[in-house]
């Protein structure tokens, strides 16, 4: 943290609980923090704290204490307490945002996982930029019409996903390789018929048509 203070950079670190009793910030979380109750039996409290650390001074600290009175559908004896806290210099975010962007660091390395993996672009074809800028040319517009096609399918509702905020790129490249479809030849037209298929043939139909719009 300090050589990001330095820097003049933005930081959520992750605040090391092994080294302080979880008992003090339980108690300013109940004396100070705000109240939110998701569901019966558990209460959420949040909020922030100002600690000193070497080398660095002043620092926020952004705490969440959840206290469970019941769990999957049991009654506890005793109250289940668990606190989660990073560091910041961020003073003009919230506590939930705050909290919010530091478990949202996962999605951001889902996406590059994607790039490298399933879209292979983490080795280079090529010694010459030329070559390699191509490549990466391609690779962006692949991506952004991948991911065009799983917004579609999201707002389509057709997918029967719940909770899903996102598809894969593999899913998407799957749903496509498995997708039927034939050319047909008439009145000196080539038209290609696609299969209906869980909405993939209805969202790759429409982003042809934005492309053709565009």
């Amino acid at each position: 943290m300090a050589a990001r203070l330095k820097a003049g950079d933005s930081f959520i670190t992750r605040h090391n609980l092994r080294r302080e009793k979880p008992e003090i910030l339980i108690n300013l979380a109940m004396h100070d923090g705000q109240v939110h109750s998701p569901r019966p039996g558990k209460t959420v409290y949040t909020g922030s704290t100002r600690r000193e650390r070497e080398e660095i001074g002043d620092v926020r600290l952004v705490y969440e204490m959840t206290e469970r009175t019941s769990k999957k559908g049991q009654t506890l004896l005793l109250p289940e307490y668990k606190v989660f806290s990073v560091w910041t210099n961020l003073e003009k975010v919230s506590d939930a945002d705050i909290l919010r962007l530091y478990r949202d660091r996962g999605t951001c390395e889902q996406y590059f996982a994607e790039l490298k993996s399933e879209l292979d672009l983490e080795r280079l074809p090529s010694g010459k930029f030329s070559v390699n800028e191509l490549f990466f040319q391609l690779g962006v517009l692949v991506n952004n019409m991948l991911r065009v096609l799983g917004e579609s399918l999201l707002d389509s509702g057709v997918i029967g996903l719940k909770r899903a905020t996102r598809r894969r790129l593999r899913t998407i490249m799957q749903g496509m390789m498995y997708l039927g479809g034939r050319f047909v030849r008439h009145a000196r037209r080539v038209v290609v018929k696609v299969v209906s298929n869980g909405g993939f043939g209805e969202a790759l139909v429409g982003m042809q048509r934005r492309l053709a719009q565009a």
